[in-house]
This record gives structure tokens, C-alpha cells and sequence, in this order.
């Protein structure tokens, strides 16, 4: 797979989904708040092609060339994304939920990830179709999903492991939310790499997708999958209150913040790896957390007192934050240099090899560590992390804080380029934006916050 030179660094691309014809032209002036319904390729909103009719999906390709992007001539002063409650970031895509329930999606599209019902990239907001309103939002890989106000999910996107849970079969897209099957209510959801899971409004709890390292626990045969949701078996009673899904594994804490783990025993924390945790196991080597988010062979959770901890099989970019690439802690270690207390944290669960992690302390200010190889950090980083021996990136394996002087409310880590929530409801992208990712209606990179626009 051919890589993208970057500042005179050529990267190794991580298999997304990503596939843009190579023809560009002016595209129509829509709003985002129009919802397509239109699968034919056509042009995108934003100036970015859809796929071509030929591609058969899932289909591992690097980056999209870089096609210009034209605004649409009526398009006028730029406005901006603004009363946001939520916002989430996945390979080469973002999301927003807005106050009013309204779901917006940019970037790309090549698996219906935008939910607007087409297979359009989009380098400004679209809204989501089908006039849902949402409470909350959650973002993966390839799929996202959603929850109304009584805890029914919807998913779209990319079902290529099942993990929309809508029965429809591997492989299938979703250009629109469609109902996860089984008519349960859930109170919480995580979306991973090939799996989702949720925590049901009587607490049970409930995964769908691929159980190749034991995310479905033993509810299915190892290697095979479910399209639809399947309780997840416990020698004893589960109660957990917040769940987080991975690559390849599923954890979440109870409400005395004790950690439970299930799949690859390398991101759960106790010690080195081995066999596939087969059941929800107490994790983290005993101790406890107010919150945990899951990565891409790696986990990081915040302690009682606000400490970020980090932990995993391997660190490559210094996204465990301690202090040097490639020392891994395969027990949770204090993140260095991080800022005393942080109230969030989310690492990065993409599959991607350029990994980066972020958290937020209680007045606003974002905090990012690891790889900084297009900008995606929000700050000047000075070192180099060697990825193999022709493979350089730019990196921190410390916190920097992200630039601006912007307080955040959240902050959400994708492939290669973040998002922010700040206090005032509008949002920020930074880092790669090969795809419009960042929102800004333009291609081009930023390693500082730029304001999310639509039309």
C-alpha cells in the first residue's frame, strides 16, 4: 500500500475505508440541515466525489487523492456548527449532536458513515436522514450510533462485522440510522473497530459483531460473529454503569469504579498478555477508575483523583504517555507530565498505527500525547518517534496542550485528527483532513483548532 509523504515522512497507512473517484467538479449547493436519499455516486457537498458505482465495499485503499474543493457558489459568509451537546470522531469522519437531538456527520462517506443516506464525502456538516432526535451520540471506526431520549438505538455505517446490530448481513451499508434489532432500550453504547456493545436500561448488557478475541465472551464460538445483540454470560452478576469498546476488547466500571474487562487480555490491564479473557474479569491490576476509554491495543483510564493511567500490549507513538515511544506498561502507569487532574479522557481506537491520546482537565483545557504526524495533537511537538527503520513520525510522548486558548467540554480522538466540544457549543477539529474530516469545507490539514462550518 503506497504511503502519504508528510513533511518529508512517508506514513504507513492503516486499512480504513476510504474510497474517492479521482474527478472533481462544482458541487450543488445543499444545506446540511437536507438529508440525501440518493445512492448513485454523484458529487459531494463540498466539492468531494462520492465512490465510484463499481466498488464493492469493504475496501482497503490509502488515502484519497487530494481533489480540489469548491464551495458552492451561493454559499456566502461561512457559518459555523454551533449549540452542540456532543461530538465524536472515527476513521477519516466526525459527528455532532446538536441541543435539539440533530445528528450531523462530515468527512468521509464511503460507507454511509455520514448517515445522510447517500455514499457522498462531505467536507462540511451534513445532517443525518430521518429526522431522529438523539440524546446521544457514538462513534467508531467505520459506524456510528445513536440513542433517542427512551433508549432506542440506531446504527449506520459500515457493517462489515456486524456491528451495526440491525440483522442486515456482514458487509452491508447502512446510509441511514437503522433500528438495532431486538427492541431493547439502552442506556449507554460503545463503538469499536468490529464491535458494539451496550448497557440495556435493566443493566444487562449486550454486545453484536465480530468475537475474534472474545469481545461476545462465550456467547458465540470463537472467530464467528453476531449481526444482532446477544447478552454477554457472567459467572456473576454484572452491574456495570459505563462501558467502552476497543479493537479487540470490551470494558467497563461498576459504580464502585471497579474495572471489568472482557476479550484481549493485553487491554485489560493485569499483567502480561495471553489467553482471551472469556468473561468480564476485574481488571486494571485491582484498582480503581471514575472513567476508562479503550484503544487500539492499548487502554487509558483516569483514577478516583483525576490521574491519567495509561496501559497496554504496545506502545508505538507514545500514546500511553510515558515520557519515551515504545515503553509499553502492561499495568496502568501514571501518564508523565499530564496535568494533575483530568475530568475526561479518550484514547485512540481507530485502527490506525499513528496513535494519539487526549484528555481534558476540569477548566476546559485539552491535553494531547502521542502521534503528532499531521497536526492532530493541536501543538508544536519537537521529537520524532521511529516507527521502523525507514518510519518517522512527529510525536510527544508527553502531553502538550492543544493551542487556541478554547475551553472544552469534551474532546474526541479519530484517525489522525481530533475534535472538540468547546464550552459555547461550537466545535473544533485539528489534524489530517485529506477527506474533510475537519469540517472546514476546505482539504487541508491543520495542526491548530479550525471552527467546524456548514452551509
Amino acid at each position: 500500500m503506497p504511503g502519504r509523504l508528510v513533511r518529508g515522512v512517508r506514513r504507513r497507512v492503516a486499512p480504513v475505508v476510504v474510497l474517492i473517484a479521482t474527478t472533481a467538479c462544482d458541487s450543488p449547493s445543499t444545506s446540511p440541515d437536507s438529508a440525501g436519499s440518493n445512492l448513485t455516486p454523484s458529487l459531494a457537498r463540498g466539492g468531494i466525489p462520492g465512490p465510484p458505482g463499481d466498488v464493492v465495499l469493504p475496501g482497503h485503499i490509502g488515502p484519497p487523492l487530494r481533489v480540489p474543493v469548491t464551495l458552492p457558489p451561493n454559499a456566502g459568509p461561512p457559518s459555523f456548527l454551533s449549540n452542540v451537546i456532543s461530538v465524536g470522531a472515527g476513521a477519516s469522519y466526525s459527528c455532532a449532536l446538536r441541543e435539539d437531538g440533530a445528528a450531523f456527520c462530515w468527512g468521509n462517506n464511503s460507507g454511509g458513515q455520514l448517515g445522510d443516506g447517500t455514499l457522498n464525502s462531505s467536507a462540511i456538516p451534513v445532517a443525518v436522514a430521518g429526522g431522529h432526535r438523539f440524546t446521544q451520540i457514538f462513534v467508531g471506526d467505520v459506524a456510528a450510533c445513536a440513542l433517542t431520549a427512551v433508549g432506542e438505538a440506531y446504527c449506520w455505517g459500515l457493517n462489515f462485522q456486524g456491528q451495526l446490530g440491525t440483522g442486515a448481513a456482514q458487509g452491508a451499508i447502512a446510509a441511514v440510522p437503522t433500528p438495532v434489532a431486538g427492541n431493547l432500550r439502552f442506556r449507554t453504547l460503545g463503538v469499536g473497530l468490529v464491535n458494539t456493545c451496550g448497557i440495556a436500561t435493566d443493566g444487562t448488557v449486550w454486545c453484536w459483531g465480530r468475537n475474534n478475541h472474545r469481545q461476545l465472551a462465550l456467547a458465540v464460538p470463537l472467530n464467528e460473529l453476531s449481526l444482532v445483540p446477544i447478552p454477554i454470560p457472567a459467572t456473576a452478576p454484572l452491574a456495570l454503569i459505563t462501558l467502552d469498546v476497543g479493537n479487540w476488547a470490551v470494558c467497563g466500571l461498576d459504580a464502585a469504579q471497579a474495572l471489568y474487562c472482557w476479550g484481549s487480555k493485553g487491554d485489560a490491564g493485569n499483567g502480561p498478555g495471553g489467553e482471551d479473557l472469556l468473561e468480564p474479569t476485574r481488571s486494571g491490576n485491582g484498582e480503581l477508575f471514575s472513567a476508562v476509554s479503550l484503544g487500539s491495543l492499548y487502554s487509558c483510564g483516569l483514577a478516583p483523583n483525576g490521574q491519567a493511567r495509561c496501559w497496554g500490549q504496545r506502545d508505538l507513538m507514545g500514546e500511553q504517555g510515558q515520557g519515551s515511544a515504545r515503553v509499553t506498561s502492561l499495568t496502568p502507569a501514571p501518564v508523565l507530565g499530564a496535568p494533575r487532574v483530568l475530568s475526561s479522557i479518550d484514547a485512540d481506537d481507530n485502527n490506525a498505527s499513528a496513535k494519539t491520546t487526549c484528555g481534558l482537565t476540569p477548566a476546559g483545557e485539552a491535553w494531547c500525547w502521542g502521534s503528532n504526524e499531521t497536526g492532530q495533537l493541536g501543538a508544536t511537538s519537537t521529537e520524532m518517534c521511529v516507527f521502523t527503520s525507514s518510519l518517522t513520525y512527529a510525536c510527544s510522548p508527553t502531553p502538550l496542550r492543544v493551542t487556541g486558548g478554547i475551553s472544552f467540554r469534551q474532546v474526541a480522538v479519530g484517525d489522525s485528527h481530533t475534535c472538540g466540544l468547546a464550552t459555547d457549543g461550537a466545535v473544533y477539529c485539528w489534524g489530517w483532513n485529506a477527506v474533510g474530516q475537519l469540517g472546514t469545507g476546505t482539504l487541508t490539514d491543520s495542526s491548530t483548532p479550525v471552527r467546524t462550518r456548514r452551509i
